[in-house]
């Protein structure tokens, strides 16, 4: 009598094995390398083929129980793998720590300076870059450009020239608010209508009121809390880690990179093209979700654009389909 499955199963725990190593190592990798635990069955169908070719006549066969040993462990390592995974995307946060600002700007250490300057507007571009920053973002009641700052500095450094200095060229005006004296700071930004914005830094929180018009809107940073509305129809954000609402009227060209956190766009907009990515988490379209996995979708005419890549987190449009 010969046993079906024994040299399957042989195979089976070798590469299990492998495969505990690698997890431990590359919990990404492991994860997608479970997904393929249903070739076993394919071997398994390999061997009782060939067992079932050669055999001698009247030679009985059996399957070894070692073959649904095996299958019960992958498959329950393929389920627990899943599930572990969803709960750990369920009670992550991915919303940067707000107090963190509050915390900042109170501190006993910190003195606060006041800087305040108007430009005529030149170009179409304002770019800004700063550290620790709280930005709020308005429309100019007098079509010019102001910038309102309160710059928390430390104690040591307060007696310093802090003054705002642009550059300038035919394009717009260029704002570095960056010093090693300079803790944090607050600003509040007001734009004429139809201004190129562009942010750059770290740890910053933006937020826009309804009423503001840009043309476009442009953030890199490493980490950010992002409030966004008004009428932005073209933004590039690209994030490490971070939490975004962007609420617009229509969107020509939205694109949305980010390692970790939450990205939520809500557009009356009834023609855009969605392209969507993620590895781990859920994302949702209107109506239509899936987890692991991103969604490519036309909604009307498809004349909008809006691309949105995230490794891990949540991903979550509304349109006016």
């Amino acid at each position: 009598m010969r046993k079906i499955g024994t040299t399957t199963s042989a195979i089976c725990f070798i590469l299990l094995g492998i495969w505990i190593m690698i997890n431990s190592n590359n919990p990404d990798l492991g994860r997608k390398l479970i997904k393929f635990w249903p070739i076993i069955i394919i071997l398994i169908g390999i061997e009782i083929l060939y067992y079932t070719l050669v055999k001698k006549e009247n030679e009985r066969i059996r399957i070894s129980g070692l073959v649904f040993l095996i299958i019960i462990v992958f498959f329950f390592t393929n389920i627990s793998i899943d599930i572990f995974n969803n709960i750990k995307q369920n009670n992550s946060s991915f919303n940067l720590d707000t107090n963190f600002f509050d915390n900042v700007f109170t501190s006993k250490n910190l003195q606060s300076i006041d800087k305040k300057i108007t430009l005529d507007p030149i170009g179409s571009n304002l770019n800004f870059e700063t550290v620790n920053g709280k930005l709020n973002i308005e429309k100019a009641t007098d079509n010019k450009i102001t910038i309102d700052t309160e710059l928390y500095v430390k104690q040591d450094n307060a007696s310093k020239d802090y003054e705002l200095n642009p550059i300038t060229d035919s394009n717009g005006y260029t704002l570095k608010i960056v010093d090693d004296g300079i803790d944090s700071i607050k600003a509040t930004i007001y734009l004429p209508e139809g201004y190129d914005v562009y942010i750059k830094g770290a740890n910053l929180n933006v937020d826009s009121n309804s009423d503001i018009r840009l043309d476009a809107l442009n953030i890199n940073a490493s980490n950010g809390k992002f409030d966004l509305q008004g009428d932005i129809p073209n933004s590039s954000l690209k994030l490490e880690n971070g939490k975004i609402d962007l609420s617009n009227n229509l969107c020509k060209n939205i694109d949305i990179s980010m390692n970790n956190g939450s990205i939520s766009l809500d557009s009356k907009d009834k023609n855009l093209s969605i392209n969507t990515d993620i590895n781990h988490g859920t994302c949702k379209i209107n109506d239509e979700k899936r987890v692991n996995s991103g969604i490519s979708k036309n909604i009307g005419t498809g004349e909008g654009i809006v691309k949105a890549k995230l490794n891990n987190g949540t991903i979550k449009i509304n349109s006016g389909e």
